[in-house]
Parts: structure tokens; sequence; C-alpha cells
């Protein structure tokens, strides 16, 4: 859906046919009508794009989830516009309104950040990704145990709780 108040522009990337294949690492097989692994290399799980083995977040998206594929085994690529909002970057944070007079929403350009939280309650920290225009959270990730300091500092105030709601509406 387009969005008056700003400019996203009409994605045309989703239509495209042609399936995501590395031919460096893939041979297409004819008669089976298969695509088939030339050499071991990986896989990625969420566009399907085909790599080295050494990669360990995959070349396309960045996405860390990469599976095994043996020489000689088939693979079923997926075609690029299936996949290609996982290569497209994001521009906008999610807080935004929608008047509901005008149809228009008002929004921001995300402004991602990360920062140190820590749940007391479950003595773990995490690193939480926000947008800095409007303190939105979008991911927890790096859970680990919290150190007898960080639940101190999270205690004391020094240091904030995970974002458990959506933030305030943006007032741009």
């Amino acid at each position: 859906m387009s969005h008056p108040s700003y400019s996203r522009g009409e994605s045309q990337d989703m239509f495209n046919k042609a399936l995501n294949v590395n031919e460096e690492f893939l041979d297409y097989h004819p008669a089976s009508k298969l695509w088939v692994a030339k050499v071991d290399c990986r896989e990625c799980v969420l566009c399907g794009y085909q790599q080295a083995v050494e990669n360990k977040l995959c070349q396309m998206c960045g996405a860390p989830n990469l599976r095994f594929t043996s020489k000689g085994q088939a693979i079923y690529p997926p075609t690029k516009g299936s996949v290609a909002h996982y290569l497209r970057p994001v521009k906008y944070c999610w807080n935004e309104i929608l008047n509901p007079e005008t149809g228009v929403y008002t929004g921001h350009a995300l402004d991602m950040k990360v920062r140190l939280v820590v749940d007391v309650a479950k003595e773990e920290a995490y690193d939480e990704n926000y947008c800095a225009g409007c303190d939105s959270p979008y991911t927890w990730t790096n859970g680990k145990h919290a150190s007898p300091q960080q639940l101190q500092d999270a205690r004391d105030g020094k240091i904030p709780a995970p974002a458990r709601s959506r933030a305030p509406p943006f007032k741009g």
C-alpha cells in the first residue's frame, strides 16, 4: 500500500520469476528438470541462495541459517520474487499512525540502534534492537545470564528493562 505522507516506492522485485540460483554451485539437468549441487555448499534457509561451505552468514540476505548441501544433492531454488522481501532494506519504522479521515500515514525513517537491556525477574541480559527515533523495540538478541553487576545496575535504573509493548505512536 502506498503511503501518501512519504514515498516508499512500488516494489516490482516481487514479480521476478527468475530462480535464485548461484550457478557457481548448481547445475541444471534438463532430463530430470532438477538443479543439482556441483560441489558441497551451503544453502540459505531463508532466501535459498547457494554459497561456499565456509560461509557463516548468507552472502545474499545476511541470514545465519545455512544448511549443508552435498555434491549431487537436488536443490529446489525459490524464485527471486518469492524471497525479494528478505533482500530489501528496512527504511521506515513500523511505529506509524494512520489518520482514518485522510488515509495518510505519519511515520519516520528507521534509525536502528542496539542497547543492553536486563530482565531482572528472569536474570537475563539481551541486546535490544530499537528505533532511536521513537524508542520502539524490534528484537532481542544475544541473550545470556545477567551478571550480578548487570542485575544491580538494572535495579538501580542504569540499564533499562526489555520493552514489552509497542512504543507510543510517533509524533512526527
